[in-house]
């Protein structure tokens, strides 16, 4: 609908089909072609075809001007006061590392998406020690973490405990994760106490 109006607009505005395609970027006969589904819509002809491609508006081409110039402004208004409401959205980054992505985010994000209308929040799932960077430079503004981490940038408050459990032999094969998660941190702690190398 809104081609439609515009090009009524631009047509009654400068008076001419042909002036009203250039300033449209569009062809002569686009712009015919649109003025003629409007005028089937309304049921009546919007502009008197004039010598020298001049046109003149009927009433009822002054009449659906009126109203494309209203749901013009309106159209402006709402889109105004929606890039308002946008930019008042406060950006919120929250990271989880791995294991707490899998154990904490599927209860999280529901909940997180109850509860943010105001935050554009993202999401991102990182290991322990990179969650810890970026909370100190502040590219995150909450970090989700298994590791015991410390650093005088971040506060850190416990949300639960777990234990970590020993699945298999001491002194068969061990499969870890990477240097820098949780997990590997209190693997490692475990390495040592237990003295397995």
């Amino acid at each position: 609908m809104f081609p439609l109006l515009e090009t009524l607009v631009a047509v009654y505005e400068v008076g001419q089909f042909t002036l009203a395609a250039d300033e449209l970027k569009v062809s002569q006969s686009t712009v015919s072609s649109r003025i003629a589904q409007l005028e089937q819509m309304v049921g009546a002809p919007l502009f008197v075809r004039n010598a020298k491609s001049d046109v003149t508006p009927t009433q009822a081409g002054r009449m659906l001007y009126q109203t494309a110039i209203g749901i013009d402004g309106l159209w402006r208004d709402t889109r105004e006061q929606i890039d308002r409401v946008q930019e008042a959205r406060e950006p919120l980054a929250v990271s989880f590392s791995h294991t707490t992505a899998a154990i904490l985010l599927p209860k999280a994000l529901p909940v997180m998406a109850r509860n943010m209308d105001g935050f554009d929040f993202a999401v991102h799932v990182m290991n322990s020690d990179a969650i810890l960077e970026q909370a100190s430079m502040k590219a995150v503004q909450l970090g989700v973490v298994e590791k015991p981490i410390v650093n005088d940038s971040v506060d850190r408050v416990t949300l639960c405990e777990d234990r970590l459990v020993l699945a298999g032999e001491p002194d068969g094969v061990w499969m870890v994760r990477e240097h820098g998660s949780g997990v590997r941190y209190y693997t490692d702690l475990y390495f040592k106490t237990a003295q397995v190398v």
